[in-house]
């Protein structure tokens, strides 16, 4: 499982207003919010909410380790 895409503009604020910052290779856990057409995923991952790229069948509300991956076309 991959995250192949984070659309920084979908983040909910915290209480902290602390950025959430992902590494290309990072592993992170995440949980399924929601499922969209084109292999796009909401995810929450702590406190924030992206939306993110994925390239295997999720089920919404599990958890899940997800691969953070740099893409340079996104």
């Amino acid at each position: 499982m991959t995250i192949m895409h984070v659309n920084r503009h979908k983040f909910t604020s915290p209480v902290t207003n602390q950025p959430l910052v992902l590494r290309n290779g990072q592993i992170v856990q995440g949980e399924i919010v929601k499922i969209y057409p084109e292999n796009k995923a909401e995810i929450r991952i702590g406190t924030y909410r992206l939306i993110a790229e994925i390239n295997t069948s999720l089920i919404v509300g599990k958890k899940y380790f997800f691969q953070v991956n740099e893409s340079e076309n996104q």
